[in-house]
């Protein structure tokens, strides 16, 4: 058997599904670095509020983050694990839709109940999501390693 290497973009073009590790910590507390596998989908549509998406920056880094705000043109993203929005990102650069995650040998889908109420805590802004990140952000500071 031989080994096809392949980008995402056409995974999604030849199967409309693919599967990539997460990589990372910008989307914790849901993902940490090669912890779970989520479900990408080439999108059927714009993606909305709330939607986890992946996209390209201009220097061809992917980057799966929660759309805040839906614009026209594209979408204002920001990880789950950050208080400030990422830069805009343009419709052009929306490569994929994330349908789901692999937890425990078990799929996890959005419209999962408990990922449904993850999202009401950590995708929208609230006021204890905000003083969670901060006092974290203090504690790393105060324990840090010099």
């Amino acid at each position: 058997m031989q080994f096809e290497f392949t980008t995402i973009e056409k995974e999604l073009e030849r199967n409309g599904r693919c599967y990539l590790p997460t990589v990372g910590i910008s989307m914790a507390p849901l993902f940490y670095t090669h912890k779970k596998v989520v479900i990408l989908e080439r999108p059927a549509e714009r993606a909305k509020k709330f939607d986890v998406i992946l996209f390209h920056r201009p220097d061809g880094r992917y980057v799966l983050h929660r759309v805040v705000k839906v614009t026209p043109d594209g979408y204002f993203t920001r990880g789950d694990n950050y208080l400030k929005n990422d830069a805009f990102v343009p419709e052009t650069q929306f490569v994929a839709v994330m349908t789901g995650y692999f937890k425990d040998q078990k799929t996890v889908t959005t419209k999962d109940f408990w990922y449904r109420m993850y999202v009401l805590f950590w995708g929208r802004p609230n006021p204890w999501r905000f003083v969670f990140q901060v006092c974290r952000a203090g504690l790393r500071k105060l324990f840090k390693k010099k």
